[in-house]
């Protein structure tokens, strides 16, 4: 049986930065208390404006509180506006009116505001595009231990979106994120070790920051944790931890890990040969247009693994994953074919 090729020839990850989108912006805190406010705004410093716009249930009235304590100077209160005019929360919602509060909050030093203001100038929410001013904002809220503004310079860094590619930067923040607990952080610091990308190649440094992404639930981790235990990268090769890090990718869907773990069914490496339910995983891979998983039900439908010998339907499958570029497919195809069409 053909297997997905991270399972076969145990080469580089085929999981890479599954991330490559930035972090969203940072909500608004929600309050702690909600009940309606009687209390009149005349005479109450900016702080008790705030409290009270925090502990309305009426989005109208919670606006005009932050708004008295935003014009007074109140950086939370400022924060709180750009928030609902960016979310349309009980006003319109308004991207310029968004990035402005966000703005003089983040003047002030207010690390959420500096963060999300980074958000808006990354994705031209407001402003046009200007990744080297979403960049510094990131970078000030980074300083502060934001964890998604250092994840975002990490995946600026990596990419090079706007600032010049620096994968020793982008490791730097990464970690830093990572430390945290940013489980998107982890996984792709544990790319970087695996890859040896901004650092010397380390298998068992990957293996301990997938291992931590993938306790949070990230399922491109667990994949590479499959990967990892199958082919021995760094770890003792353990076909029974690889079959439990697959399953728990496979089940959060995806189709790499739903392949090999079929694989793994199909040739009996860590559990007993089930020809069903390799071929329930590899259909269920084969449906999100994995080429390999594809070809495999082919050869089991070619054949009668699990399966009625179906050569109409082995002709499917080889031609799905043959219009894919499988050329291995294509050859099955133009064997078989030829039989079913007569």
């Amino acid at each position: 049986m053909k297997k997905q090729l991270f399972g076969v020839l145990c080469g580089v990850f085929l999981l890479n930065m599954s991330i490559p989108l930035l972090a969203d912006s940072k909500p608004a805190i929600s309050p702690i208390k909600k009940q309606k406010s009687t209390a009149k705004s005349e005479n109450l410093t900016p702080e008790q404006l705030y409290r009270l716009g925090l502990a309305s249930q009426d989005g109208k009235t919670a606006y005009n509180f932050f708004l008295k304590a935003a014009k007074d100077g109140h950086t939370a209160a400022q924060f709180e506006l750009g928030a609902m005019y960016e979310h349309g929360h009980g006003i319109t919602q308004d991207y310029r009116l968004a990035r402005e509060w966000y703005l003089k909050a983040a003047k002030q030093g207010y690390p959420e505001a500096q963060f999300n203001l980074g958000v808006m100038y990354s994705n031209g929410k407001g402003t046009p595009q200007d990744y080297p001013l979403a960049q510094e904002w990131y970078l000030k809220a980074a300083k502060q231990g934001i964890s998604q503004a250092q994840y975002n310079l990490g995946t600026m860094y990596y990419h090079g979106q706007g600032i010049p590619q620096d994968y020793q930067l982008a490791r730097e923040w990464y970690l830093k994120a990572a430390k945290q607990g940013d489980p998107q952080a982890q996984y792709n610091l544990g790319i970087m070790y695996s890859n040896g990308k901004g650092t010397p190649q380390d298998y068992q440094l990957a293996r301990e920051w997938h291992l931590k992404s993938a306790r949070q639930g990230d399922a491109s981790a667990q994949y590479n944790l499959g990967v990892i235990y199958e082919c021995g990268y760094g770890v003792a090769q353990d076909y029974h931890l690889a079959r439990e890090w697959y399953l728990k990718a496979a089940k959060q869907g995806i189709p790499e890990a739903q392949c090999n773990l079929g694989s793994m069914y199909f040739n009996e490496k860590g559990t007993p040969q089930d020809y069903h339910l390799a071929y329930e995983w590899f259909l269920k891979a084969a449906k999100q247009g994995n080429f390999i998983a594809q070809y495999n039900l082919g050869l089991m439908y070619k054949n009668g693994y699990g399966v009625n010998r179906d050569y109409k339907l082995a002709c499917e499958w080889f031609l799905k994953a043959a219009k894919q570029g499988d050329a291995d497919a294509q050859k099955k195809y133009e064997e078989l074919e030829p039989l079913f069409s007569r």
